[in-house]
Protein backbone atom coordinates (compact mmCIF):
# COMPACT_ATOMS: atom_id res chain seq x y z
CA UNK A 1 0.00 0.00 0.00
CA UNK A 2 2.84 2.40 0.82
CA UNK A 3 4.52 1.69 -2.53
CA UNK A 4 1.23 2.17 -4.36
CA UNK A 5 0.76 5.48 -2.58
CA UNK A 6 4.27 6.70 -3.48
CA UNK A 7 3.79 5.78 -7.16
CA UNK A 8 0.37 7.40 -7.17
CA UNK A 9 1.75 10.62 -5.72
CA UNK A 10 4.14 10.70 -8.70
CA UNK A 11 1.12 10.32 -11.01
CA UNK A 12 -0.56 13.21 -9.23
CA UNK A 13 2.55 15.36 -9.61
CA UNK A 14 2.72 14.48 -13.32
CA UNK A 15 -0.82 15.80 -13.61
CA UNK A 16 -2.61 12.51 -14.20
CA UNK A 17 -5.14 13.02 -11.40
CA UNK A 18 -7.80 10.68 -12.79
CA UNK A 19 -5.48 7.67 -12.66
CA UNK A 20 -3.99 8.84 -9.36
CA UNK A 21 -7.43 9.08 -7.77
CA UNK A 22 -8.33 5.57 -9.00
CA UNK A 23 -5.09 4.24 -7.47
CA UNK A 24 -5.69 6.02 -4.15
CA UNK A 25 -9.26 4.66 -4.02
CA UNK A 26 -8.00 1.15 -4.77
CA UNK A 27 -5.28 1.49 -2.13
CA UNK A 28 -7.84 2.73 0.40
CA UNK A 29 -10.16 -0.21 -0.35
CA UNK A 30 -7.28 -2.65 0.14
CA UNK A 31 -6.43 -1.03 3.48
CA UNK A 32 -10.08 -1.26 4.52
CA UNK A 33 -10.13 -4.96 3.56
CA UNK A 34 -7.25 -5.69 5.92
CA UNK A 35 -9.10 -3.94 8.71
CA UNK A 36 -7.57 -0.47 8.92
CA UNK A 37 -9.83 2.26 10.29
CA UNK A 38 -10.39 5.68 8.72
CA UNK A 39 -8.18 7.20 11.45
CA UNK A 40 -5.22 5.08 10.35
CA UNK A 41 -2.29 7.21 9.16
CA UNK A 42 -2.10 5.57 5.70
CA UNK A 43 -5.88 5.86 5.22
CA UNK A 44 -5.70 9.55 6.08
CA UNK A 45 -2.88 10.08 3.57
CA UNK A 46 -5.03 8.40 0.90
CA UNK A 47 -7.98 10.68 1.84
CA UNK A 48 -5.83 13.81 1.63
CA UNK A 49 -4.56 12.80 -1.80
CA UNK A 50 -8.04 11.86 -3.07
CA UNK A 51 -9.24 15.35 -2.11
CA UNK A 52 -6.15 16.80 -3.79
CA UNK A 53 -6.89 14.87 -7.01
CA UNK A 54 -10.53 16.05 -6.92
CA UNK A 55 -9.39 19.67 -6.72
CA UNK A 56 -7.03 19.20 -9.67
CA UNK A 57 -9.74 17.41 -11.71
CA UNK A 58 -12.18 20.26 -11.09
CA UNK A 59 -9.65 22.84 -12.26
CA UNK A 60 -9.33 24.19 -8.72
CA UNK A 61 -13.00 25.13 -8.43
CA UNK A 62 -14.29 22.42 -6.12
CA UNK A 63 -14.98 24.23 -2.84
CA UNK A 64 -16.07 21.05 -1.03
CA UNK A 65 -12.86 19.19 -1.93
CA UNK A 66 -10.85 22.31 -1.16
CA UNK A 67 -12.25 22.53 2.39
CA UNK A 68 -11.97 18.76 2.84
CA UNK A 69 -8.34 18.81 1.68
CA UNK A 70 -7.48 21.55 4.18
CA UNK A 71 -9.36 19.82 7.02
CA UNK A 72 -7.81 16.42 6.32
CA UNK A 73 -4.32 17.87 5.93
CA UNK A 74 -4.52 19.56 9.32
CA UNK A 75 -5.98 16.41 10.92
CA UNK A 76 -3.20 14.27 9.48
CA UNK A 77 -0.55 16.64 10.81
CA UNK A 78 -2.14 16.82 14.27
CA UNK A 79 -2.32 13.02 14.46
CA UNK A 80 1.34 12.70 13.48
CA UNK A 81 2.27 15.32 16.07
CA UNK A 82 0.60 13.26 18.80
CA UNK A 83 2.24 10.01 17.73
CA UNK A 84 5.71 11.38 16.90
CA UNK A 85 7.24 7.99 16.12
CA UNK A 86 10.31 9.52 14.51
CA UNK A 87 11.21 13.17 14.11
CA UNK A 88 12.41 12.58 10.53
CA UNK A 89 9.06 11.10 9.48
CA UNK A 90 7.18 13.80 11.36
CA UNK A 91 9.20 16.54 9.66
CA UNK A 92 8.73 15.02 6.21
CA UNK A 93 5.01 14.64 6.80
CA UNK A 94 4.72 18.22 8.04
CA UNK A 95 6.69 19.59 5.10
CA UNK A 96 4.71 17.53 2.57
CA UNK A 97 1.43 18.59 4.17
CA UNK A 98 2.51 22.24 4.03
CA UNK A 99 3.62 21.87 0.39
CA UNK A 100 0.21 20.51 -0.54
CA UNK A 101 -1.47 23.44 1.18
CA UNK A 102 0.89 25.90 -0.54
CA UNK A 103 0.07 24.31 -3.93
CA UNK A 104 -3.56 25.30 -3.37
CA UNK A 105 -2.74 28.77 -2.00
CA UNK A 106 -3.60 27.81 1.60
CA UNK A 107 -0.70 29.90 2.87
CA UNK A 108 -2.02 30.65 6.37
CA UNK A 109 -2.69 26.96 7.06
CA UNK A 110 0.72 25.94 5.72
CA UNK A 111 2.43 28.68 7.74
CA UNK A 112 0.75 27.44 10.93
CA UNK A 113 2.14 23.93 10.40
CA UNK A 114 5.61 25.13 9.42
CA UNK A 115 5.90 27.50 12.38
CA UNK A 116 4.97 24.63 14.67
CA UNK A 117 7.48 22.32 13.00
CA UNK A 118 10.40 24.74 12.67
CA UNK A 119 11.58 24.96 16.32
CA UNK A 120 11.65 21.16 16.67
CA UNK A 121 13.70 20.63 13.54
CA UNK A 122 15.99 23.55 14.27
CA UNK A 123 16.65 22.35 17.82
CA UNK A 124 17.31 18.72 16.87
CA UNK A 125 19.02 19.11 13.48
CA UNK A 126 20.44 22.64 13.50
CA UNK A 127 20.26 25.48 10.99
CA UNK A 128 22.13 23.81 8.14
CA UNK A 129 20.19 20.52 7.97
CA UNK A 130 18.19 19.99 4.74
CA UNK A 131 14.90 19.58 6.63
CA UNK A 132 15.39 22.87 8.48
CA UNK A 133 16.30 24.59 5.22
CA UNK A 134 13.23 23.13 3.50
CA UNK A 135 10.98 24.46 6.26
CA UNK A 136 12.55 27.93 5.87
CA UNK A 137 12.05 27.83 2.08
CA UNK A 138 8.44 26.76 2.48
CA UNK A 139 7.85 29.54 5.02
CA UNK A 140 9.24 32.06 2.50
CA UNK A 141 6.74 30.77 -0.07
CA UNK A 142 3.95 31.21 2.46
CA UNK A 143 4.91 34.77 3.31
CA UNK A 144 5.33 35.63 -0.38
CA UNK A 145 1.92 34.12 -1.16
CA UNK A 146 0.24 35.97 1.70
CA UNK A 147 1.75 39.28 0.56
CA UNK A 148 0.60 38.66 -3.03
CA UNK A 149 -2.94 37.88 -1.87
CA UNK A 150 -3.05 41.10 0.19
CA UNK A 151 -1.77 43.11 -2.77
CA UNK A 152 -4.45 41.62 -5.04
CA UNK A 153 -7.13 42.33 -2.45
CA UNK A 154 -5.99 45.96 -2.22
CA UNK A 155 -6.49 46.52 -5.96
Amino acid sequence: SVYMTMGTIELLQKRNPRKAMANFMHSKNLMREIGLSDDNHDMMIADVNIARAEIILSGGFNKTSDKEFTRLSKKLYEQAKKEEESLDMFCYLGINTARGLIDFAKFDEAKEILLDLFPRCQQVYGETHPLTKEIKNSLRKCYTGIVQIHRLAAC
